[in-house]
């Protein structure tokens, strides 16, 4: 059996409960562009997806790439204003507190380092992380398991050698996909 060295923790909606903040940005961003959507659906949607997985899905047939990317650079513009609605999940953050002095921890999600990075600095939890794996740093992310074989390959690791925290079906299949176990998280 091997011993742990590294737990890799999903971001929306396991470290943090950014969804409701995530769906009230893209749906700003979307009006902006002329496109109405219910909050009730984009947060159905969004839920571990990148942008480029479900934008396609509210657009429909006039979706482009240009168009996605603009969506998305909207939504960056609105996403601070809602960082006060952002809630950590505590007892999780206890958890990754008590282990970091012997095992490596890493965000890996499929948001950008960017969001991250600042709702990882509003909350004051950057120390706590080695690295964080987003989405400009692989071509295909969850539930592909690029975004987890990169994080492994950044620490020289094995599967069996770390965990992965997640919250979603395509963060399960992921992780599983790279041979990393799993700790199924919900913030309730």
């Amino acid at each position: 059996m091997a011993i742990l060295k590294a737990i890799f923790v999903d971001f929306d909606g396991t470290l943090v409960d950014s969804e409701l903040a995530n769906a009230h940005a893209y749906r700003l961003a979307l009006q902006e562009v002329g496109i109405s959507c219910s909050l009730q659906t984009l947060e159905s949607l969004i839920i571990g997806n990148h942008w480029s997985q479900f934008l396609p899905k509210i657009v429909g047939a006039g979706y482009s790439a240009e168009l996605g990317q603009d969506i998305a650079t909207r939504k960056k513009k609105q996403y601070s204003t809602f960082y006060h609605s952002i809630n950590v999940n505590i007892p999780l953050v206890k958890l990754l507190t008590n282990l970091s002095p012997n095992i490596s921890l890493a965000v890996v999600s499929n948001a950008s380092q960017d969001s991250i990075n600042d709702i990882l600095a509003a909350k004051e939890l950057g120390q706590l992380f080695k690295f964080v794996i987003g989405s400009e740093d692989f071509k295909k992310g969850k539930p592909d398991p690029e975004p987890y074989v990169l994080a492994m390959k950044k620490l020289n690791i094995l599967p069996d050698e770390c965990l992965a925290i997640e919250d979603s079906e395509a963060g399960f299949q992921s992780a599983t996909a790279a041979g990393i176990k799993i700790l199924k998280v919900q913030i309730s």
